[in-house]
């Protein structure tokens, strides 16, 4: 089966991997093979792909789930232009460039230390770039640096910002990897740059709190969308999907709202029989879903109200 999404098959895969274990199996990896009054009413409820394990209905426990991650994400401003920016649980706001590097252990911990002095002086900022406002270099380089401690420094190095320019770096956001306004510091003797993300707070959504899925769910790892912007394929992973001993029957329930979609994967785990053990091959399932609307500007989040990382056609959107 092939895997589309690699950053988020990635998280996916340690996800599932450490799941696995908590359920007294062995940890696997993917081997070569990633306001409830908006809700829609259940009659409208977005249809999935029918398949033998998929209920005409989602259950009442993932009717509330649904409704209450939709609830959470009323808010999003789904007309907002440009679209709100959504980092993706754990997404970087800073990025090496290729062949960043350190010429020794001790410029590199003093990097990681804070022990960096700022440039000798600030380009101009133009305030926006992209239709986004921006954060100033100086607030860029804040970024980076670790709140300061109270401790003796294990070195005594300090590194130079020697230069800082506006460019563009890739991040993570829940439309795929982005190329957005970076601010790139380069520093003395040091290989390559780090950039940093240039766009202003309030340019980025601030998510709400996860929520904790309920248990029989799966991870959504990540979806696809395909071109006539409503079919989503979802890939979820763990057990091989099937009937027999350590396999799973997985099924998709889906709800929309006007800023959001919510998905939901079961997982019907069929156990060993005792006291064998399962194999220690992780699996990636892909369900598909017909949106009743084009997805838009609208997110998908899964269980844990967290936004998927959707690209369309295997690139981001």
């Amino acid at each position: 089966m092939s895997i589309r999404h690699a950053s988020a098959t990635g998280a996916l895969v340690v996800a599932v991997s450490l799941a696995l274990a908590g359920c007294g199996v062995p940890a696997r990896s993917l081997g070569a093979s990633p306001s409830p009054s908006a809700l829609i009413s259940p009659s409208a409820t977005d249809q999935v792909s029918p398949t033998p394990t998929t209920p005409a209905f989602p259950s009442a426990a993932d009717q509330l789930t649904l409704q209450e991650v939709l609830a959470a994400w009323a808010g999003f401003p789904v007309n907002g232009s440009p679209r709100p920016l959504i980092l993706l649980a754990g997404a970087d706001q800073t990025m090496n460039s290729p062949g960043f590097a350190f010429p020794s252990g001790d410029d590199k911990l003093a990097f990681l230390l804070g022990q960096v002095h700022p440039p000798a002086s600030w380009p101009t900022n133009p305030g926006e770039a992209d239709g986004y406002p921006l954060i100033t270099p100086a607030a860029a380089f804040a970024e980076f640096m670790p709140t300061p401690g109270t401790y003796d420094p294990p070195t005594t190095t300090w590194l130079d910002a020697s230069s800082v320019q506006l460019g563009t770096a890739t991040f993570t956001s829940d439309r795929g990897p982005y190329q957005l306004p970076a601010w790139e510091f380069t520093f003395g003797g040091v290989s390559g740059s780090q950039a940093v993300l240039a766009v202003a707070p309030a340019s980025i959504y601030s998510v709400p709190a996860a929520l904790s899925s309920p248990s029989g769910t799966a991870l959504a790892g990540g979806a696809e969308l395909g071109a006539d912007g409503r079919t989503l394929t979802v890939d979820t992973g763990g057990w091989e999907s099937g009937s027999g001993p350590c396999e799973a029957g997985y099924s998709l329930q889906v709800e929309s709202s006007d800023t959001a979609v919510a998905i939901v994967v079961d997982e019907d785990f069929h156990p060993p029989p005792s006291p064998e053990g399962c194999s220690d091959t992780a699996s990636i399932t892909q369900l598909t879903t017909v949106l009743s609307a084009p997805l838009d500007a609208r997110v998908v989040v899964n269980a844990d109200a967290e936004a998927v990382e959707v690209t369309r056609d295997g690139s981001s959107s």
